[in-house]
């Protein structure tokens, strides 16, 4: 449906920056109410791939809310977040900013 097409969408964007960026450890951390949903949707993720439960991630992040997107350091912090669909432009601004 409508939700598998955003996501497919989106994970494009995330490939097009992994291309772009091979120094960064890609890591996508894809938040569903089921393994199985996001599995169809993407099964060939960009970058390590981790499912997480949507109270893991609001305990976490603050949020769970979909689509979301949050550059993430190596000791776990939120660097930066979007809100909504991602495109290039957006994602590779942030990185620059970074």
């Amino acid at each position: 449906g409508e939700l598998v097409r955003a996501l497919r969408k989106e994970l494009e964007v995330l490939r097009e920056v992994h291309r772009g960026h091979p120094e960064l450890d890609l890591q996508v951390v894809a938040v569903a109410d089921t393994a199985a949903s996001i599995v169809r949707a993407a099964p060939e993720p960009p970058g390590t791939w981790w499912l997480a439960e949507r109270s893991a991630v609001r305990e976490s992040l603050g949020t769970d809310a979909v689509p979301r997107t949050w550059l993430i350091d190596s000791a776990g912090r939120a660097l930066w977040s979007h809100e909504g669909a991602l495109d290039a432009e957006t994602l590779e601004q942030a990185l620059r900013t970074l």
